[in-house]
């Protein structure tokens, strides 16, 4: 998308940080490997939930964000079209009218 092309661009203009960007990943990816499953103990959260995810988000994909949603016992996905993981920053209007209704359907 536009947003990662101009993320990816100004991230590469500093050589520090793209030195230390796969050791930062890395580490995260280590530190979520690690953590142990909590898909089950989502089934005693009482209370509504919107998740929303990017059609094209490579990071947070729509089937495992619906697998988390259907482990809910009050949820709802709503998938942005023409959006990755900057769903917000990518589609704000869209995202915007997916909050507004969920709120005011509370």
């Amino acid at each position: 998308t536009a947003w990662g092309e101009f993320l990816l661009a100004s991230t590469l203009t500093n050589d520090q940080e793209v030195r230390t960007i796969p050791v930062v990943l890395a580490a995260a990816q280590r530190g979520m490997a690690a953590r142990p499953d909590s898909t089950p103990e989502l089934a005693g959260l009482d209370l509504p939930v919107l998740a929303i995810v990017g059609e094209e988000d490579q990071l947070s994909r729509p089937e495992e964000v619906q697998a988390v949603v259907d482990a809910l016992p009050n949820a709802r996905l709503v998938r942005i079209p023409a959006a990755a993981h900057m769903a917000p920053v990518e589609q704000p209007e869209a995202v915007s009218a997916a909050l507004a209704g969920f709120v005011q359907a509370l």
